[in-house]
C-alpha cells in the first residue's frame, strides 16, 4: 500500500549558458508491504523505472519479491532496481521473473 507519496523537484544552479548543472525531478513513495516500510524513487525522465532506495538491505528482505510486484503493478514500473547501500550500486531486477540480474 502506497502510504505516502511526496513530488521532488532537485534543480541545480543555472549555468552561464542557461542550463542547470543537475536537474532531478519525480515522486518518492512510502510503500508498506505487511509491516515493512520502503523507500521508492522515479523519476520524471525515466517513468517506467524505479528504485526502492531503502532499507538499504531491501533486497534481501523476504518481502521483496512483494514490493517489485506492488511496484510493477500500481506504479507501472516495467524496470525496478534496488539500491545496494554497502556498495554504492544499483541491482535491477526482472518483473517478470522477479529474478535479480
Amino acid at each position: 500500500m502506497i502510504r505516502e507519496k511526496l513530488r521532488f523537484d532537485d534543480v541545480g544552479e543555472p549555468q552561464p549558458d542557461g542550463s542547470l548543472d543537475y536537474r532531478y525531478r519525480g515522486y518518492n513513495y512510502r510503500i508498506i508491504i505487511d509491516e515493512q516500510e520502503f523507500q521508492v524513487r522515479t523519476y520524471d525522465d525515466e517513468p517506467d523505472e524505479a528504485t526502492i532506495i531503502s532499507p538499504a538491505t531491501a533486497q534481501q528482505m523476504p518481502e521483496a519479491r512483494r514490493v517489485v510486484q506492488y511496484v510493477a503493478a500500481e506504479l507501472g514500473c516495467s524496470r525496478v532496481k534496488f539500491y545496494h547501500g554497502p556498495t554504492g550500486l544499483f541491482r535491477a531486477v526482472n518483473t517478470q521473473t522477479l529474478d535479480f540480474q
